[in-house]
């Protein structure tokens, strides 16, 4: 079973609903890595033929909250978007690997989502490569 890496632009908006979250500030990525990897060992309950496969990921970010978001809805981005997932090969049929992100809380922004979305796409740019 092989994952495909996602790409993740550097610098984005997250003001739709993903998943259960419906937050409103800002990510900016701060670190990324993924290796994929493959290694021939002794065969086991979890791969019969020895051959295992893996994909590590990791993610690190800052969220920056809009002025109007309540610390409630800060704390509930923070705590989905801090997780480390980590798959048994004797589950996965000899796939291994970890899913990671960390997110901290950055300043919160001068802006409600209303301001900033009344903003110029080359303001918001400008703004977000300051963060």
């Amino acid at each position: 079973m092989k994952i495909s890496a996602i790409g993740v632009q550097r610098n984005y908006l997250m003001s739709q609903n993903r998943s259960k979250s419906n937050f409103k500030g800002i990510f900016k990525s701060i670190d990324e890595s993924s290796e994929q990897w493959s290694y021939k060992g002794c065969p086991s309950g979890s791969s019969i033929d020895g051959n295992y496969d893996g994909y590590d990921s990791y993610a690190s970010y800052i969220y920056y909250p809009f002025k109007n978001e309540s610390e409630a809805e800060i704390e509930k981005v923070l705590k989905e978007n801090n997780y480390f997932i980590s798959y048994d090969p004797d589950s996965t049929g000899g796939y291994a690997g970890t899913d990671s992100r960390s997110t901290t809380r950055g300043k919160t922004l001068p802006y409600t989502k209303q301001e900033w979305n009344r903003l110029s796409k080359s303001d918001q740019e400008k703004i977000k490569s300051l963060l």
